[in-house]
């Protein structure tokens, strides 16, 4: 949908926590594609086996396999007895302080200004070579559309994708971008300048965007975390589920991220699958806002210096 804001962790004091080396330092693909930039339980929740019939119970099934791949034995957790906790105070916009079992440190964010949306030129109706896969990436969306127990007025999302605009743009010459979601357009672009790589996955993608614009109200200010790495990874795993196809021997560029993204589901259930589309509110009644919005700055900086152990204490205390 858009480009990801650009934050860099800086540690000024380090100190040793638990650390999990899971999937922190993801590999470099080659022919990876994307829609778009392709840069690289709290409460005892039952399970949702109502949902194991349908895209989002395919995902909460994952999440759950995925979680215990990656490493995560909530059965031997150091929070659940109260010997360790790790609280999280955000003084500003620009700085974090984190306190571990009375060890402190300071994460100081800096926030590049950057333009955070593709402007797009050279714009053109759609041509039919494109008409199929259009076609067939919406009928892929009506379905999972129809089959959510998550999504609201069936009708009217319906109704909002089928009318969407979609035509064709340059806006990068970025070889892993095929299409991205104009949030000030309300318009889906197809890149003309890599126009040999496009495919259902990079338009389903787009279109679920499009549904969390529309779910929030048509308005970004209101879709928290939309210009995260976050966001487009829980994106990206949404369009997993519902398998469009892609180019022959290419993966989404967001593929080597979905570990840091599924313990997150598996902790949340079906909630996570609702704030994405509805707003983090029932989340931040779990957990600290201000915990979460640290959480989701670790996942866009997971490469930096003790990302991996912040992002690792959180995932743990989340499951005690």
């Amino acid at each position: 949908m858009k480009k990801i804001r650009s934050l860099f962790v800086i540690v000024l004091s380090i100190m040793i926590l638990i650390s999990f080396s899971g999937c922190t330092n993801a590999k470099n693909t080659q022919n990876v594609m994307a829609g778009e930039d392709s840069t690289i339980c709290y409460d005892d929740q039952e399970k949702d086996t109502d949902l194991m019939n349908d895209y989002d119970g395919v995902l909460l099934e994952t999440a759950e396999i995925e979680t215990t791949a990656f490493g995560f034995n909530f059965n031997s957790n150091p929070f659940s007895d109260g010997s360790r906790y790790f609280n999280v105070l955000k003084e500003s916009e620009e700085k974090y302080s984190i306190d571990v079992n009375g060890d402190k440190l300071t994460v100081l964010i800096s926030i590049s200004d950057i333009n955070l949306e593709y402007v797009p030129t050279n714009i053109s109706d759609i041509t039919a070579q494109y008409s199929n896969i259009i076609n067939t990436s919406r009928n892929l969306v009506f379905q999972y559309i129809d089959s959510s127990k998550v999504l609201k007025d069936k009708e009217g999302i319906k109704n909002y994708i089928e009318i969407l605009p979609i035509k064709e743009a340059s806006f990068t010459k970025d070889s892993g971008v095929g299409a991205y979601f104009s949030f000030k357009d309300n318009c889906i672009y197809i890149n003309k300048d890599n126009s040999e790589y496009i495919c259902e996955w990079m338009i389903v993608h787009e279109m679920i965007h499009a549904i969390s614009f529309y779910t929030h109200d048509c308005s970004i200010e209101k879709e928290e975390y939309a210009f995260s790495l976050f966001n487009e990874v829980l994106t990206d795993i949404l369009v997993s589920t519902i398998n469009p196809e892609i180019v022959n021997n290419s993966i989404s560029g967001y593929s080597p991220y979905y570990c840091l993204i599924y313990p997150y589901i598996y902790t949340f259930g079906t909630e996570s699958i609702y704030a994405y589309f509805y707003g983090y509110e029932n989340i931040y009644n779990k957990v600290d806002k201000n915990e979460f919005e640290f959480f989701v700055t670790v996942i866009g900086n997971i490469q930096e210096s003790n990302s991996n152990v912040y992002y690792t204490n959180l995932i743990y205390k989340w499951n005690k």
